[in-house]
Formats: C-alpha cells, structure tokens, sequence
C-alpha cells in the first residue's frame, strides 16, 4: 500500500467482531477486490471519553514493531489512517476463526493438534518478549486461524512494552477473567510472566474443552485463580499435566519463560528452526487425525468466501469493576508490590491427574543475624513466637473519636484517601516531630506490637484483623521517606516511619529481617496465618449462616498507594492511584450499599469472613 489511505479507498463488507470501542470489518480495495483485510474502525470520540488515546497509539507502534519482523504468528498491520470521526486499522485478515471456536466445536481436541498449536503460540511468544512486548490479554478469542490451520495472535490494544509495564501500574486492570494471572488480582502487576500464565489456561482450555477457572461469576472465578482451584476432567498425558503445573502457580518467577517452554520435555520432539514445520496448519498435518468419536476433524464452517460470523466481544468494563469489587471484599485497597521472594508463596496442584489437590508452601523467614529468633538481653517483645521482623521505626498513635470532625493530631473519627493526603501533605515535619522512636516487632501470627523508650511493651494490630487497613504515602525505606499508615477501624490511626531513626536507643534490641520490607513481612504473616487457618478442623456449616469462601485467599495485606501531585497553586497535593471512593462508587452502582461504607475502606473488610 502507497500514498495516504481513506476510507473511500476500501469497501466495507459484513462485520467481524465488535470490541468496547471498535468495529472490525472485513474489507477489500476498492480498485482491487481480490485480497480481503480486516479493519479495526475506533471512535475518536469513544477514545477521548474513554482515555484510550494512548493505548490506541501503543497498539499502532506495538504493531509496527513486531512487523518489521515478520512473524507468521503475529497479525499483519498494513497502514492507518483517520478522518474526522474515526481511526482505522488495516490488518491482516484471517479466515478460519477463533481458536475458541475450534475447541467449542470439537471439545477437549487431540494431542497432535494441541501441542502443534501450543508450540505455535509458544514460538510467537517468545518472539513478542523478546521484542520487549507484552500481550497481556492472551485468550482463545484473540488467537485466529488461518485458512490452514495455523494460528495468529490479534488485539494488541492492551498491549504493552516492558519498559512502560512498571509505570502502568494505575492502568493495568487488565485481560478477561478466566485468563488473569494472580498477580493483576493481587498487586495489579502485569508482566511476561502473566502472558506465560495466559498460555497455561490455553493450553489447559485446549486438552479439557474449557478453561481452568470458571466461576459463577466473575469474583469466584477470582477466588478459584488465587486458590489455583482446578480439576483435570479429561485423562491428560502426564507430562502435559506437569507442564500446566508448572506454569499456573502464584509466584510469576516460578514460571517457565518462552524460552524454558521451548526446552520443556513435552515438545522435545519440536524443530524450533524448521519454521516450514513449524508453521504449517493442522489442516496441513500429514497423519489424518480422528477426534474421540471417530470423525476425521473437518476445517471450521464459514460463509460468504470464508468469513466467520460476526460476534461482539464482550468490554473490559464489567471485568475491570469486578477486579476492584474483588480486591475491596479482601481489603486489598490499592496497588502492593509482591513479596521479593523467589518462591516461598509458591503453591501448585499435585501430579495427580483426576483432581489436584493445593500444597501451601508458606514463606519462610531468613535473618541476615542469625539463623534463628534472635534473643533480646534484658528484655522481651509481647510475643514468645517465631518472629518474621524487627526493627527500629518512628511511631505516631491517634486515638478514634467519634465527635472528631476531621483529622489532627489529637485524634480522628473517620478516614478517607483525600483527608489522609492532606493531613500528611500539610505536617509531614510535625508528624516526625511527634513520633517516637520505638522497637516495633511482627510475629508469625501477625502480631504487631513494639516496646517504647521506656520499655513498656506494647500491642498495636493484628495484621489478619478484617478491620485493619494500609495506607502508603511515599513509603520507602531503603531512602527513609515516607510513612507507612495502618487504621484500625474506629479504633487508631498509626503512622509508621523510617525517616530520622536513631538505632542506638535500642541497644539491647537485636533487629531481626532488616533487609526486608515491612510490606513484604506482613504480606507473609498473612499467609501463614491463612495457612495455618485452613488446617484446622471444622465444625459443620450452618446452613442458615451465608456461604463463605472455602479457603482463605492468600493475599497481601491491604495497601493503599498514595502517589504525588502538584496542583495549579503549586502546593504539594497527593492522588490515589485506585482511589477507595472508584471501589466505593463501583459497589454502590452494584447494589452494595452501607452506612459504614463511607467510612472508609476498613468497612470493606467487614465483608469477608474467615473460616
């Protein structure tokens, strides 16, 4: 294609698809109608409402990137261009359908054309992450076929670089829920490792008909991810079972690369190099392969010269509020980075075929003092058990009072994003200034507690107490700036501090985990004491109590991540990257309504029960 495109140099024909702000059309040029496209047609005007003005452009230059290496297995982008109402995507047409509906079709499909299209995705993976792309909405509906049978990945529009994947934080509720990998839900992180998790379910989708997770609705699909909850229900070569196991755990680092895929026992039989064999269809295949009830498998139905039905996709809209739904029932407020672990939390199904069990594998703590509890000389922090962390902080307790009209220093009768950010924006010095500096300690139930300069011991929180909420404005303690914020719900306010800690004034207290977060600790005493939880007898249910979860969820601590932001009168003001008032709008949209909701996000936790 030359020169500058208008949509008068195309036909437009029947209607592929349907997105949340595009059309997809299969079109032919007007002066030469013997090569079909797809063009993508997006709404400006959607997109400036929306804010996808900047995802529409990473998906162009994404497109472009990949190009430029001609991939078989990535959707071809001829050209673009716009008018005055719409921009338009000339892509690569392909006429065999959706992945999905070859396996709706045909069920659990068999091995040789599962792993041949497992090894095609595979290979276009690898090529994706090693241009630095990730694809972050990987499904069966964004994997087509060709006319042969082979596959090619489509819809880049949440497609991201990994050098903007750490910035995109705010951003990254993203993907369908069937295919989200645990960390969106958890941290709402998003990497390579996610896309790798997105390949587990495909594959596990393609041996057994559906997908792994499948709730009800979308927040138990959520509750199966986080408890890696799935049978197998269709016998499964053992070495595909394994493969699967070792790519749907929790910790993204656990997970096998593309390129460790590559090398993975299961497809030794592969020629990574033969691309002629690689990419041919399984249309294409030389042995006949006949599907469980004896049919030769037949290629997909279509009409009209090829065309697949159109079928409207369904909008992230309703999965992104179910995510934030989702993290508000579990008091996970904001955005907390995961555990610096190599895989500690990792917890995976068995080997067994017909119904998997989980093994927690809770994370164990080191000490870079000593390899066990350290000992205290001349005195002892409340808690006689295992101890996760202990360190020197700056301390500031505001007590809960309900005739209180706003935040200060005496006290406090409700909490909210914006009174926190003006509070610590407008005294940061005066809140160093009124804390003190004191020993705190977090013990392996989650206990809390610190011993003060007068060593009075003393408790503060349990970090599995439902009404317990987490703040974080600026926290960091490597550069000592920041607070860390815990509110227990009508109860206290702490601000919780590096900045100015004189270590010296605990010379009989020896710091236990210094190198490690605080962040990070009580997000592991959240899961021991979820572990621990789970392997207690249980009475029998009341049947007219309300269902609850079967298991707790392993998350971390709730966290809320204030970040800066300067407004037009200069003075420092400070945002919510995902603010409790969207939750809060969000669940009272849904129906979800309370007087405690406006008090803050401690009353979302008084909806999660602990079994």
């Amino acid at each position: 294609m030359s020169g500058k495109r208008t949509p008068e140099d195309y036909v437009f024909l029947e209607r592929l698809g349907q997105g949340s702000y595009s059309t997809v059309f299969r079109a032919v040029e007007r002066n030469n109608s013997t090569k079909n496209y797809a063009v993508k047609v997006c709404s400006k005007r959607h997109i400036i409402q929306e804010k996808k003005v900047k995802y529409v452009t990473i998906e162009k230059d994404l497109l472009n990137k990949l190009g430029q290496g001609g991939h078989p297995g990535i959707v071809r982008l001829f050209c673009t261009f716009h008018d005055a109402e719409n921009l338009y995507f000339v892509l690569e047409y392909v006429s065999g359908g959706e992945l999905l509906n070859l396996v709706r079709k045909h069920g659990p499909l068999p091995e040789v054309w599962y792993k041949h299209l497992f090894a095609q995705l595979v290979d276009t993976v690898d090529f994706m992450h090693s241009h630095g792309v990730i694809h972050r909405d990987l499904k069966p509906e964004n994997v087509l076929l060709s006319h042969e049978g082979r596959i090619v990945i489509t819809d880049f529009g949440a497609a991201c670089s990994i050098t903007t994947a750490g910035r995109d934080r705010s951003a990254s509720f993203v993907g369908t829920a069937e295919y989200v990998a645990p960390e969106l839900l958890l941290y709402s992180q998003c990497g390579l490792s996610s896309d790798i998790w997105a390949l587990g379910c495909i594959l596990y989708q393609l041996t057994q008909g559906i997908p792994p997770f499948r709730g009800e609705n979308e927040l138990q699909t959520f509750e199966q991810i986080v408890h890696l909850d799935y049978k197998w229900r269709v016998v499964t070569p053992q070495q595909v079972v394994t493969l699967v196991q070792s790519i749907l755990v929790l910790d993204p680092l656990l997970r096998p690369t593309s390129k460790h895929l590559k090398q993975n026992p299961w497809l030794s039989a592969i020629n990574w190099e033969n691309k002629s064999s690689l990419w041919k269809g399984i249309w294409e295949l030389p042995e006949k392969v006949r599907n469980r009830q004896g049919h030769a498998q037949e290629r997909p139905v279509t009409t009209n010269n090829g065309i697949r039905p159109a079928r409207k996709k369904p909008t992230q809209t309703r999965s992104t509020s179910a995510i934030v739904e989702w993290r508000q029932k579990l008091g996970l407020n904001s955005l907390p980075s995961p555990p610096s672990s190599t895989g500690n939390t990792r917890s995976t199904p068995n080997n067994q075929v017909q119904q998997p069990k989980l093994r927690n594998k809770p994370q164990r703590a080191h000490s870079q003092d000593s390899s066990s509890t350290p000992p205290i000389s001349t005195t002892h922090i409340i808690s006689d058990l295992p101890i996760l962390k202990r360190d020197v902080v700056r301390t500031l307790e505001i007590p809960f009072n309900s005739a209180q009209t706003a935040l200060s220093f005496e006290s406090f009768s409700s909490v909210d994003d914006s009174a926190i950010t003006e509070f610590v924006t407008n005294n940061k010095s005066a809140i160093l200034n009124r804390s003190s500096t004191c020993a705190m300690t977090l013990d392996a139930k989650g206990n809390l507690s610190y011993l003060d300069q007068n060593r009075t011991e003393k408790h503060m929180i349990s970090i599995s107490d439902p009404e317990l909420s987490m703040y974080d404005f600026e926290f960091d303690e490597d550069a000592r700036t920041g607070f860390l914020i815990l509110e227990k719900y009508k109860s206290k306010l702490w601000f919780i501090a590096t900045a100015a800690v004189d270590s010296t004034s605990y010379p009989d207290v020896r710091t236990f985990n210094s190198h490690k977060s605080w962040v990070d600790s009580f997000f592991t005493a959240r899961n021991l004491t979820a572990t621990t939880e789970n392997r207690r007898p249980r009475s029998a249910p009341n049947t007219n109590s309300p269902s609850v979860p079967r298991s707790a969820p392993q998350v971390a601590t709730p966290r809320v991540k204030l970040k800066p932001k300067t407004n037009t009168s200069g003075s420092a003001t400070m945002v919510v990257s995902s603010s409790r008032y969207e939750v809060l709008h969000t669940l009272s949209n849904s129906g979800m309504k309370g007087s405690d909701a406006s008090s803050g996000a401690s009353a979302a936790f008084r909806s999660l029960k602990k079994k």
